[in-house]
């Protein structure tokens, strides 16, 4: 017997083998899925149990902190070849339906070219149609079983399926709620994961700003993520440690500074003193005065004072029996240091 038509309410007839292997390829599949799914999910006489899964969460604020398990009854990461697994039913179901809906059959006779009961009839325009056999008792589902079943059965299978995808529905929008709120990996252009985050707040054109994070290790070859307090306290003993550093330094240079003027004040001090030396020197020598009488020995003493500094000279002078030559020789002394200074002078005319 050929296929009959797929509806709602079609009473046509198919096979059981059909319909059987139908419902074994539906629940080997719910069940392959649960098994996939994992978490407890199990389908069982027609019923679904949807799966929950134990996800470690971790707390790192605050005292007591560490992971804690936190249940969740969606699917993300299996959840694409779930869908791609229902998808792919639906169509198998789709081929059935357009198939049984192709065979009209008039009358069930055996065609021996076809090998197999032909139910096709000749239409008004003497065109063999196909046409459909109504009535039929609802046959063994079962391994093995030849009986006919009809459209009523499969719609009932039709219409598990459409619960199961329902709830596939379900557990896909509230996987895609919670996962536009959480952190995912990036994908290279073959869609695997790779070792890069890029977070994506509300606008995407605008950074984003992770708060509460726990204080990470500060050490060689750490790679641990640390927050701003941490940053703020590094940077303060950085800025200390360079204040003290440029303090240090700035005194070793104002030390070193001051010493070299306190030298070179020292210098110009005792430049200043010798100045001053020589200037009494030079008042005290002025001061000496000899005899200028023909053939006199005379000899003078004299004193200076400038500046606080003091000088004293003393000297001799001779003045030949001519009058035309004379000469003179003198000591100076002034803190402590000695001169002597001597001259002659001819009278030519």
């Amino acid at each position: 017997m050929k296929d009959g038509t797929l509806s709602a309410s079609s009473t046509e007839a198919i096979t059981g083998a059909q319909l059987y292997k139908t419902n074994t390829r539906f629940d080997e599949a719910n069940m392959q899925l649960a098994k996939y799914l994992g978490g407890g999910a199990e389908y069982k006489d027609g019923v679904w149990t949807g799966p929950t899964f134990n996800i470690v969460q971790f707390n790192f604020g605050g005292k007591g902190g560490g992971p804690e398990d936190k249940e969740y009854k969606s699917v993300a990461s299996a959840f694409d070849g779930v869908n791609e697994g229902l998808k792919n039913l639906n169509n198998r179901l789709d081929d059935v339906k357009n198939q049984v809906e192709q065979t009209k059959d008039d009358t069930i006779k055996w065609d021996e070219n076809k090998g197999a009961y032909d139910a096709s009839r000749k239409n008004k325009d003497g065109k063999m149609e196909s046409t459909t056999i109504t009535g039929v008792k609802d046959g063994d589902v079962s391994e093995g079983s030849t009986e006919a079943v009809n459209g009523g059965q499969l719609w009932d299978t039709n219409q598990r399926v459409d619960k199961l995808e329902n709830e596939f529905d379900k557990f896909q929008n509230e996987t895609n709620q919670k996962a536009e709120g959480a952190v995912q990996y990036d994908k290279d252009k073959d869609g695997k994961k790779t070792n890069k985050v890029t977070l994506v707040g509300g606008d995407a054109s605008a950074p984003v700003v992770i708060d509460n994070v726990g204080d990470g290790k500060v050490e060689k070859d750490s790679k641990e993520a640390i927050n701003g307090g941490q940053l703020y306290e590094k940077m303060a003993i950085v800025l200390d440690d360079s204040k003290k550093y440029t303090d240090e330094k700035v005194q070793e240079a104002k030390d070193y500074t001051d010493m070299k003027f306190e030298s070179l004040n020292y210098n110009i001090e005792g430049v200043k003193k010798e100045a001053r030396q020589a200037a009494a020197i030079g008042l005290a020598a002025a001061n000496l005065r000899y005899e200028d009488a023909p053939g006199a020995l005379s000899v003078a003493f004299s004193s200076g004072s400038w500046h606080s500094q003091s000088a004293i000279a003393f000297g001799a002078g001779y003045t030949s029996e001519s009058g035309d030559i004379r000469s003179n020789f003198s000591v100076t002394t002034a803190g402590g240091h000695w001169g002597i200074g001597a001259g002659i002078s001819v009278r030519l005319k």
